[in-house]
């Protein structure tokens, strides 16, 4: 129900709401239940809400010359207002939280199965053409390391010693040279392995 008055007082007239009524500047709805006191509003776009009672020192110069009323956030003691602060911050942490779970379940693992790969892969690194792989290579194994998915490729081609690749439906194990990290760290193309 709609009402400008609650128990014959104008909401302007009630301290309470008079605040949010002068904040606002939006369409108010009130009601009282008891002793429980409902204002809500229909916020006009740009604007925000504050707590009944939390001043803004910039703008409420008058309501703090007054003493502090009991319902003001002022006048609570210093570990409610912390508990107040710190909820917004948790919620919002517990929100995101929420949020990323819920994304990493819809859309599930981003990495690529390697049994998923078609046609090989792109060879762009010229020390690894050098060693012998090209474009196309599937590869297998690095050392003694199965290659599941993509991301095994990068993990283990720094200390690789040899590679089992399958090229036109034949598999080659290729020898690495000793000085291999050394020859990736001089060349110029940065990239290594990459889908096609």
């Amino acid at each position: 129900m709609k009402k400008e008055t609650i128990n014959g007082k104008k909401l302007i007239d009630i301290p309470v709401y008079r605040d949010k009524l002068m904040t606002l500047q939006a369409k108010v709805m009130a009601f009282q239940s008891n002793s429980l006191r409902v204002l809500s509003a229909k916020l006009n776009p740009g604007q925000d809400v504050k707590m009944a009672g939390m001043m803004d020192e910039r703008m409420e110069t008058g309501q703090m010359q007054q003493e502090p009323q009991p319902w003001e956030f002022r006048s609570k003691p210093s570990w409610q207002r912390l508990i107040i602060m710190l909820g917004g911050v948790t919620v919002n942490f517990i929100l995101a939280a929420v949020i990323y779970i819920l994304m990493a379940f819809a859309y599930g693992s981003v990495d690529i199965n390697a049994n998923s790969i078609r046609g090989g892969y792109a060879i762009s690194n010229d020390v690894l053409q050098e060693i012998g792989l090209k474009n196309g290579d599937k590869i297998l194994a690095i050392n003694d390391h199965k290659i599941e998915y993509f991301s095994d490729i990068r993990k283990y081609i720094l200390e690789a010693q040899t590679m089992t690749i399958q090229r036109n439906g034949f598999q080659q194990t290729i020898d690495f040279p000793v000085d291999f990290l050394g020859q990736l760290s001089a060349s110029k193309s940065k990239g290594l392995v990459d889908l096609r």
